[in-house]
């Protein structure tokens, strides 16, 4: 509660007619004085019982253009605000957006009839994942004080939102580097299948596999599972980019979102999430299969940026080493006896390696797992050779593996890295 303008000159009045009272000993001073501090204080007192009285009777009914949306697009909100019309104070209302949304356009307060005010304003949904409402703010006035209080909770938070994530193909060519390498890629979905079954959407699942005859049907997403990908139990593998190369606040907390939506979605759907985080070449933390809800969130609370303390440096694997020297034995123009040497050299530090430490922990922690398939989330910012290992793993295992990389960049680069590894299913975030 405060004072409006009204409520301050009194206030004023009534301190120099006290002050004036003392100095002069002028009791018709002091009784004016007093008078005009228990008007504020009656003032006072009856402003704050109407607004008490007003806070139960709010209600909102909210509709919106369409409860699931793109990632990116654009809805309307139209809620309607209803109050006790026989208040004597002024009331206006505020909406609360979601905590994903951008509020692009607020349309004036509409009265539509004593006590219902129309609120209407359009939202940009900007991170994948359920959501809802922040609440209902409510303002209140009369001519001598002021107030506001958010009105929280299920009544005023609805209705939930469910955003799903843009998939945006990559396709085309990188430029590769001098020794002649094409590196290219696009994001693909399997066709051509016969669905295995059905199942309820889950963060992060392409919107091509979306029935939506039977979404319509029984009134929330449905997605096929095909023959050739397993339905079982996924493997998530969270990578944190160095600080170095860390992404901008925002975009930081639209990566950790969708992580935590992904993770949040398996367990809610499995029972049980097997999750392990790295940092470059190291492996940070890993939860089996078996550890309890409070665990898991408690490890998604450590997702930020971190000071990475191991590097692969661009690794040189055995199936990128293989195709740099086939392109320099086709590179025309070179002297014969140089392609040779370099091939040599390449030939001799690729594949007669030992095992890397990080890439044989991962392989024990997806065996352990008992997981069907691997989900990787990462920036793909920095030196990216650990997440070819965890590719090159994956694909030993012999399971299928869903990238999930942040901004259109991020997703470019996942789809060229990944290539040359058979990895092409990659959406952005």
């Amino acid at each position: 509660m405060r004072p409006r303008p009204a409520a301050e000159g009194i206030a004023v009045l009534a301190v120099s007619l006290g002050v004036y009272a003392l100095l002069f000993d002028d009791t018709a001073g002091m009784a004016a004085a007093g008078v005009l501090a228990l008007f504020l204080v009656y003032r006072a007192g009856s402003f704050y019982r109407e607004f008490a009285l007003l806070l139960p009777t709010v209600t909102v009914k909210r509709t919106t253009g369409k409860r699931i949306a793109r990632q990116g697009s654009r809805i309307r909100v139209a809620s309607v605000v209803a109050h006790d019309p026989g208040t004597p104070l002024s009331v206006t209302f505020e909406d609360i957006a979601p905590p994903v949304a951008i509020v692009e356009n607020v349309d004036p307060p509409r009265l539509q009839a004593p006590g219902e005010t129309v609120l209407r304003s359009v939202l940009r949904l900007m991170a994948a994942g359920d959501t809802s409402f922040g609440g209902l703010v409510v303002r209140a006035h009369d001519p001598f004080f002021s107030g506001s209080l958010t009105l929280r909770g299920e009544g005023f938070s609805a209705p939930s939102l469910r955003i799903t994530p843009e998939s945006i193909p990559v396709a085309g060519a990188g430029r590769g580097d001098v020794s002649g390498e094409i590196e290219g890629g696009k994001n693909r979905i399997l066709r051509g299948q016969e669905t295995r079954g059905y199942r309820e959407y889950i963060v992060g699942d392409s919107l091509e596999m979306v029935d939506w005859k039977l979404s319509a049907k029984y009134g929330t997403m449905i997605v096929r599972e095909v023959e050739g990908i397993s339905g079982g139990r996924p493997f998530v593998i969270v990578d944190l980019p160095d600080r170095r190369d860390a992404p901008g606040k925002e975009e930081f907390a639209r990566y950790s979102m969708s992580v935590n939506g992904g993770v949040e979605g398996t367990f809610t759907r499995f029972g049980a999430c097997p999750l392990l985080i790295v940092s470059g070449a190291e492996i940070l933390s890993y939860l089996p299969s078996g550890s309890a809800e409070k665990e898991i969130l408690d490890a998604l609370s450590g997702i930020t940026p971190t000071e990475r303390a191991v590097h692969l440096y661009r690794y040189l694997d055995p199936v990128i080493a293989r195709s740099r020297i086939r392109a320099i034995e086709r590179t025309p123009g070179e002297a014969p006896e140089y392609r040779r040497r370099l091939s040599g050299i390449l030939s001799a530090y690729s594949g007669n390696a030992p095992p890397l430490p990080f890439r044989e922990g991962v392989g024990r922690a997806i065996r352990a797992s008992g997981a069907a398939t691997v989900l990787l989330y990462s920036t793909f910012r920095g030196d990216p050779s650990h997440l070819v290992q965890i590719a090159l793993e994956a694909r030993r295992q012999g399971m299928e593996m869903q990238v999930y990389a942040l901004g259109a960049e991020g997703a470019g680069r996942a789809a060229r890295l990944l290539a040359p590894h058979q990895i092409e299913a990659v959406e952005e975030i």
